[in-house]
């Protein structure tokens, strides 16, 4: 099973990195399955550890997803055991201590132990609204590979959710993924 996550790791100069992405879960181990050509992959490939962030908020999603410094700028704390942040607005965490990889072309499996964990709040899960903001979030970060007119399909599927079954959240992080489609990410 694949559950969404801001995973931190951190980068050569020490600051920490947030990405938005969706590992495959366990109890025990946690895989991470980045693209080589993001800063995830190579944090990862340093050797260091990452820290699976649990949240509700799919404005973080859609902010680190897309806006470079709202991938450093995030209030967190250091994780205990491992390189990485815990977010302000966690709900759990999973530490994770990097144990091995193996090559997947595109992309590099990273399979990692969970050696700590916590709690910030109750995790309330995702509304329609979330998960469709979600959904058109992921295909504006896949733009190279997924249509414009299927982007745009899911865009107007998060505006129809999000007039149904969203709050204030849901809102604002519906019109910050507006406002980054019409500068240019779609």
């Amino acid at each position: 099973m694949i559950i969404e996550t801001v995973l931190s790791t951190v980068d050569d100069d020490g600051v920490t990195h947030f990405a938005p992405m969706g590992l495959v879960w366990g109890e025990r181990q946690i895989e991470i399955l980045p693209y080589r050509s993001s800063r995830t992959f190579a944090n990862l490939a340093a050797g260091r550890g990452a820290v699976a962030n649990i949240t509700d908020d799919v404005g973080l999603f859609v902010a680190c997803s897309l806006v470079e410094a709202a991938r450093r700028d995030r209030a967190h704390r250091l994780s205990r055991t491992v390189p990485g942040g815990i977010l302000e607005e966690v709900c759990s965490y999973r530490e994770l201590r990097l144990v091995g990889s193996v090559d997947e072309g595109a992309r590099c499996r990273f399979l990692c132990d969970v050696v700590g964990s916590g709690r910030g709040r109750e995790f309330l899960g995702f509304n329609r609204s979330a998960a469709a903001i979600l959904e058109a979030t992921v295909a504006v970060t896949r733009r190279a590979w997924i249509p414009k007119e299927q982007r745009l399909a899911l865009l107007d599927r998060a505006r129809l959710l999000t007039a149904k079954t969203g709050g204030e959240r849901e809102a604002l992080a519906l019109r910050l993924l507006e406002e980054l489609v019409e500068e240019g990410c779609s």
